[in-house]
């Protein structure tokens, strides 16, 4: 979960949020006290640690709904496959795309750049590299082998 709020924390940054490394082991030994299991607790004690003025703090919570819903969205996306196993082409892309959820294919993107660690990336050439990653992370070779098996029944 450190790993989580350190890339929590880099996307602050990125809003130009001030944080400091000491504010950081603050959020850490916060994150430790409070735990995950609420979330509202969670985003509030964060808050406390990361955000200075009233700015911060809306530039915060709305940095926080959007990061964390995406665990959200990827735990929702279990629950549809789990649901919808009569599909033809199924698999968590097709699934996303036949819902039309904009929400649960961006966090399925995140939780997959997660995985594939893309904050490693360091040159723009391997964005081609890191893309293929991810899409494998999600399960594009399903996809494929799914449609291709039914374009091949037709």
């Amino acid at each position: 979960m450190e790993l989580v709020l350190d890339n929590f924390i880099k996307v602050l940054r990125e809003k130009n949020l001030k944080i400091s490394p000491s504010e950081t082991l603050d959020a850490v030994e916060a994150l430790k006290t409070v735990g995950i299991s609420d979330k509202n607790t969670l985003k509030e004690a964060l808050a406390t640690c990361l955000a200075k003025s009233r700015e911060d703090k809306n530039q915060f919570y709305q940095c926080f709904e959007m990061f964390f819903s995406m665990s959200k969205a990827d735990s929702n996306t279990q629950e549809n496959n789990e649901n919808d196993e009569k599909k033809v082409i199924s698999g968590p892309i097709a699934d996303m795309l036949s819902q039309q959820s904009l929400e649960e294919l961006v966090g399925a993107i995140y939780q997959s750049g997660n995985n594939v660690n893309i904050q490693n990336i360091r040159l723009f050439t391997q964005r081609g590299v890191y893309t293929r990653r991810i899409l494998e992370d999600l399960g594009i070779e399903q996809l494929r082998n799914n449609y291709l098996m039914e374009r091949s029944k037709e």
